[in-house]
């Protein structure tokens, strides 16, 4: 990426520390405080990577102004970073692709000094934890017993569990999205465009019907916090994380495995992968089918521990 670049002459001075601190311009000191109050919305990791990835690019350049920026700077920038890992550089990528793309909405700077500039590889998909009918069950019984919050814990679990939701569209849920009688739930897809629909499932039904009579205060947003205001993505998995703790479950609980759990779940189906893609939420079939793969790897596995056993 961007490897055909060489600094010139004239090109700032950069310095091959991974950079941090304030020793860089003001212009882009300004701008970053700016840029990461426009992102309260979301989580606190997803905030400190993005002023992880505009620190190291500004440090980098103590003398470039935010006006100066070029794409043959961040090009420049890759270039040196060669040994990052594919998941670094990706992550670096959308921190900074993030806020220059901002800078250039707000009109700090003239142009976007990224527009154009081809996203690097993704790094293969790591298989996430199974998890079993037991870990669910262990799960729901660490929420407190009939108290509205334990209420509210159950039936994110169960909404979790027979739901593909991501986070941010589970936050986002309102009432007005629970179809009791159609026994569906409709998401606000946060990785493009429209909706998609979920089946509601009847235990999960009966969940959020107990949580919404029990909880105290009347909302459009489904998901409270004790102070009464939406939950927020950063609070989901802090709530997951510890009924994980209270269940004394020894793997890892994080709502991303939940849907990837799900999405196993319909390869277990039958369903083809254009079903499963629609069901997910997919635009296309390419991020379904690694559901098969991983499926097709544990089946795999499966047959070999029965012979070598």
């Amino acid at each position: 990426m961007g490897s055909a670049y060489t600094a010139s002459p004239t090109h700032p001075r950069s310095v091959p520390a991974e950079g941090g601190g304030d020793m860089f311009h003001d212009s882009f000191a300004s701008a970053l405080r700016s840029f990461l109050l426009a992102q309260w919305e979301r989580a606190p990791s997803t905030r400190r990577a993005y002023e992880a990835a505009v620190t190291c690019f500004a440090a980098t350049y103590p003398d470039l102004t935010l006006d100066g920026a070029q794409r043959t700077h961040v090009e420049h920038f890759f270039a040196m970073k060669s040994r990052w890992s594919q998941g670094t550089r990706l992550l670096r990528w959308k921190g900074l692709r993030a806020f220059f793309e901002w800078c250039a909405s707000e009109r700090i700077t003239p142009t976007d000094a990224m527009d154009g500039m081809p996203r690097p590889k993704a790094p293969p998909a790591r298989q996430p934890p199974f998890y079993s009918p037991e870990d669910f069950e262990a799960l729901s019984n660490a929420c407190r017993g009939h108290l509205w919050m334990g209420r509210r814990d159950q039936a994110l679990l169960w909404t979790l569990w027979t739901t593909p939701a991501r986070v941010g569209e589970l936050c986002s849920m309102m009432v007005g999205d629970v179809d009791f009688e159609g026994e569906m739930i409709t998401f606000r897809n946060t990785k493009g465009k429209g909706v998609y629909r979920a089946v509601l499932w009847a235990p999960a039904a009966q969940a959020i019907d107990r949580y919404l009579r029990a909880r105290p205060v009347d909302a459009t947003f489904v998901w409270l916090s004790k102070d009464r205001v939406p939950l927020t993505p950063h609070a989901v998995r802090l709530i997951l994380r510890r009924l994980a703790e209270n269940a004394r479950l020894s793997k890892p609980i994080y709502p991303h495995a939940l849907r990837h759990n799900f999405g196993m779940n319909t390869v277990r189906w039958g369903l083809g992968v254009d079903e499963a893609a629609r069901i997910m939420g997919h635009r296309t079939t390419k991020a379904t089918e690694i559901y098969r793969q991983w499926l097709l790897e544990d089946q795999a596995l499966a047959k070999v521990r029965r012979i070598a056993g």
